[in-house]
């Protein structure tokens, strides 16, 4: 990653709490703002920041699968969304998945991760 930017509060202003950060191929982050309930995509090389969506109940964990498709957990709404691609809106996937927090995909069982947020305690669980 040659990244020449840092994303700080200056250079990213509209982000108040950052939260689930996830890498791409191309020097983007991607991160959810747990206040504002939105997903946004930082190009590194030039600072730019770019809303993706917005809405979420509790937004915190992202993860992306081998075909590319990012998924983001709610854990105020009990759901997680999946995303075909960084262009398309969030659909619901799973709902009734308590209190999702942080979400892995795990490639070698291509199984959905999540840790149950609760308070100050977190308990696994697959989707």
């Amino acid at each position: 990653m040659a990244a020449s930017r840092r994303l700080s509060q200056k250079t990213a202003p509209a982000v108040k709490v950052p939260n689930g950060l996830l890498f791409d191929r191309n020097d983007h982050l991607l991160m959810v703002d747990f206040t504002a309930r939105r997903l946004y995509r930082a190009n590194l090389a030039d600072g730019k920041l770019v809303e993706l969506a917005r809405g979420f109940g509790g937004i915190d964990g992202l993860t992306r699968d081998s075909k590319g498709r990012i998924y983001v957990s709610d854990w105020r709404g009990d759901k997680i969304f999946v995303m075909n691609s960084e262009s398309d809106q969030p659909r619901l996937l799973l709902k009734g998945f308590k209190s999702p927090a942080d979400i892995f995909f795990d490639p070698k069982s291509g199984k959905l991760l999540g840790a149950r947020h609760q308070g100050r305690h977190h308990h696994r669980r697959h989707a």
